[in-house]
């Protein structure tokens, strides 16, 4: 059976660890901690170390391990970040369309070079969460900053509370993968 290991990689608040465990089959091993500044009602904990879950997935080419490991999101911890890339075969970038640095995230990772970043030569997916919670107007201004960026990985506008939106966008990663 062929195992891959998958960043989730963002921002703080990005629903990275929801997105985990929404598809994780396993109980996902968490280092969240209440935060001590800038909490907010829908956000009392940050990951200060990793999140890790594991899923089982079957496709044409057969069954495969996915180990899920989410990195955190403030800059303070992006030491973990080095370590949990290493033998990573691929990355999910979870953007939140409500943050106002939304475009320059995206910006950042999809245009980083080896000598910036060798985390961006690897398979990335970029799903974009909380798009429900802007206005038309707002969300139409975001999917025009975004189509301007002519970006190459795809773009999933996802629920990462919804299981199944989460795991397509694993099956989008895993056809990269595998190519």
């Amino acid at each position: 059976m062929d195992d891959y290991k998958v960043l989730f990689i963002g921002r703080s608040g990005s629903a990275k660890t929801t997105a985990i465990n929404s598809a994780s089959q396993i109980n996902v091993v968490s280092t969240d901690v209440a935060m001590s500044f800038m909490a907010s009602d829908e956000k009392k904990e940050t990951t200060v170390g990793l999140d890790y879950g594991d899923l089982l997935v079957e496709d044409r080419a057969g069954q495969c391990r996915l180990r899920l490991y989410g990195v955190p999101g403030q800059s303070r911890f992006s030491f973990s970040w080095e370590i949990l890339q290493q033998g990573c075969s691929g990355l999910i970038l979870m953007i939140d369309a409500t943050d106002k640095f939304a475009i320059e995230d995206i910006h950042y990772y999809t245009t980083a070079t080896s000598s910036d970043c060798e985390r961006i030569m690897l398979p990335t997916v970029i799903s974009v969460v909380k798009s429900d919670l802007l206005n038309l107007e707002a969300l139409s201004k975001l999917k025009e900053a975004i189509q301007k960026e002519n970006i190459l990985s795809p773009i999933l506008w996802i629920d990462a509370r919804n299981k199944d939106a989460v795991v397509s966008v694993l099956s989008v990663l895993l056809k990269q993968i595998r190519r």
